[in-house]
């Protein structure tokens, strides 16, 4: 599996969209075995599941500081009926948030920096889609 790849300037791609309303983060999800936190964090030693939890659990607060919605959807990977180059998924999720600007305010709120390390350490891979209804 590929290591996961760091996620791209948000905001920057997010400054280029024109969407009006409500969006949605979907995200697709594989976690690690063994957590990787940074060295200089002392962590006890944990599943990408359980770190992900940590990361999920500590969302709601930061959430509602921007009016998003914590997993508007969410369910485990059962099977894929199309091929994905030999990527697999451990659970998919939905996030809303009220316009772009809303998602741009989560990127740079220093919260949700402080919690998004769990995120990092638990994901081996990942991808994630901004969609809207527009």
């Amino acid at each position: 599996m590929p290591e996961a790849q760091k996620m791209q300037n948000p905001v920057a791609v997010l400054e280029k969209l024109s969407i009006k309303g409500p969006v949605d983060a979907f995200n697709q999800l594989k976690f690690r075995k063994t957590a990787k936190y940074p060295d200089e964090m002392t962590m006890p030693t944990c599943s990408g599941k359980e770190a992900f939890k940590r990361y999920s659990d500590s969302l709601p607060p930061v959430l509602a500081k921007i009016g998003g919605s914590v997993k508007i959807w969410h369910g485990k990977v059962h099977a894929e009926l199309t091929p994905s180059n030999g990527e697999s998924w451990d659970v998919m999720l939905v996030f809303r948030f009220q316009s772009v600007g809303a998602l741009m305010q989560l990127f740079a709120d220093p919260d949700f920096q402080a919690v998004h390390v769990h995120r990092e350490a638990a994901i081996e891979n990942s991808r994630t889609f901004v969609c809207s209804s527009e």
